[in-house]
């Protein structure tokens, strides 16, 4: 399964190069994909000091190692190990099981992105479009990255239910949380979340229908998707809503 898993942050620009995934396959319906990917970032800043002709430095922000995959038909699991290269130390950004009993239907739970909007479930690890959804706020100054964890990734610990109907043309998501990415700390009360998106596949566009999304698909999907979602977190009531 071809993927692009390995990004070159440079000065001026970004470029993928293709990589593949290594599938650990029991049987038919048994089998992992084991992938690993990584940043490596090149800046030439030019003369600095008069001692130097110039200066280019190369560092690996960041890597990380993944495994997919599902243990029949019906179970699947995801886990998503992420590490900067100075640390030498690994955080678990994505850990979860699904069942699945049908597209329209299936039950995921774990540590995972919370479906609150379209930036919440992108993935920002290389992103290819020179804009980001930073500052990007929607009514009354709601910016759609603020549902943060606290090691600052759209996630939250629970369950989501979510599915696709008509091959995509409308996917819901309907999650109950542990809610410690909002408000304060001493407030332990649960998020409750729901997030619905339109894709006219009757106009020739295609569904999103995985669980996360992609800032672009770089003219291999034809994509028109139209979402909403709402956001509201325990006895307080704070809410967050978001339509992108």
């Amino acid at each position: 399964m071809r993927k692009s898993l390995l990004a070159m942050a440079a000065l001026m620009g970004v470029a993928t190069l293709p990589a593949h995934a290594w599938r650990v396959k029991v049987d038919e319906q048994t089998f992992a994909n084991i992938g690993f990917s990584t940043i490596i970032q090149g800046t030439y800043e030019g003369k600095r000091t008069n001692a130097e002709k110039s200066r280019i430095n190369f560092k690996v922000p960041l890597f990380n190692i993944t495994a997919s995959g599902q243990v029949n038909k019906l179970v699947y699991f995801t886990i998503n190990a992420e590490s900067s290269g100075a640390q030498n130390s690994f955080i678990t950004r994505d850990s979860f099981i699904g069942l699945k009993f049908a597209d329209e239907f299936r039950v995921q739970a774990g540590w995972q992105r919370a479906p609150f909007s379209r930036a919440s479930l992108t993935s920002t690890y290389a992103l290819l479009v020179p804009t980001s959804y930073a500052g990007q706020g929607l009514g009354s100054g709601v910016n759609p990255l603020s549902v943060q964890s606290a090691v600052g990734t759209p996630r939250d610990a629970g369950v989501v239910v979510w599915g696709n109907v008509a091959e995509g043309m409308l996917k819901y998501y309907l999650a109950v949380t542990d809610g410690a990415t909002i408000g304060s700390s001493t407030d332990d009360s649960l998020a409750y979340t729901v997030r619905l998106q339109f894709t006219p596949t009757m106009l020739g566009f295609k569904g999103e229908t995985g669980y996360t999304v992609s800032d672009t698909y770089l003219g291999k999907q034809n994509v028109l998707s139209i979402g909403a979602g709402y956001r509201v977190v325990g006895r307080k009531g704070k809410t967050q809503r978001c339509g992108q």
